[in-house]
């Protein structure tokens, strides 16, 4: 199982309404709040994964744009969160994600007001995986590149 997953998330019409970052990090308390009387590390975690589908908030966010931002999470691609966002956002959310490493969980999917409209894993070695990565700056190697 890979420790990092690249992800890229497009949301149609921009940021601007929606409260989201702190810091200039992408926030996913902002999204679905965690609960202020969680007690112990176990729970909290259990609580983040069943509701954020990751243990931790996002990190290394890059906003790129005024509709796109980048950023990493642990093991998993945060779906409930894409998700909820979708709701709130009340418009198109496109993700993108990458493992680290070359296991091939690499995808691509849009989300509008909560509901999956299109995507999933994407094929590897193929074009559009290829570019995924490459959106993603995951780097795989230069045999990879040139397949």
């Amino acid at each position: 199982m890979s420790n990092c997953v690249y992800n890229k998330i497009a949301i149609e019409g921009g940021f601007k309404g929606l409260d989201i970052f702190t810091d200039k990090n992408i926030d996913f308390n902002k999204i679905i709040p965690e609960p202020k009387h969680i007690e112990g590390k176990d729970d909290v975690i259990n609580w983040r994964e069943n509701n954020w589908n990751v243990f931790r908030n996002a990190s290394g966010t890059q906003i790129v744009g005024s509709n796109i931002v980048l950023f990493e999470t642990d093991c998993k691609i945060p779906i409930n969160i894409i998700k909820r966002l979708s709701e709130i956002a009340n418009r198109k959310i496109e993700i993108s994600w990458a493992t680290e490493g070359m296991d091939g969980n690499v995808g691509r999917m849009t989300f509008l007001n909560g509901e999956r409209v299109c995507g999933g894993l994407v094929e590897p070695y193929t074009d559009e995986w290829k570019q995924v990565m490459m959106d993603l700056n995951v780097y795989m190697g230069d045999e990879y590149y040139n397949m």
